[in-house]
């Protein structure tokens, strides 16, 4: 599921990778579809809006959890970015930044 969520999120918006795995579980807002990201050496805030159906993914991935990385490990630790481009590549052939490129080409068509 946190995969799906994932590989969804980068199709749909202008999440980065490592914008989705910095996210705590605390750092989205299901009722306004967004998630809040504070990045002080970017932005001091911005919100990362999601789709609907990414909205169910990210509430799926976040398993009932209050707090803590959206995205871990079964130990707690939060997914790396080296480990989650292994899996999306083995998994669907591309790269995070193929799909968010893929996506974006199709929102904004040349």
């Amino acid at each position: 599921v946190a995969l799906r969520a994932i590989v969804q999120s980068l199709r749909e918006g202008d999440a980065r990778l490592t914008d989705l795995l910095a996210l705590n579980v605390s750092d989205l807002d299901h009722a306004s579809r967004e998630a809040n990201l504070t990045d002080q050496a970017k932005e001091p805030h911005r919100a990362l809006p999601f789709s609907q159906e990414a909205t169910a993914l990210l509430r799926e991935a976040s398993d009932g959890h209050a707090g803590g990385p959206l995205f871990h490990a079964p130990t707690g630790q939060r997914h790396g970015r080296e480990t989650v481009t292994h899996q999306m590549q083995a998994t669907t052939g591309f790269t995070p930044h193929e799909i968010r490129a893929a996506g974006r080409k199709q929102r904004h068509p040349a």
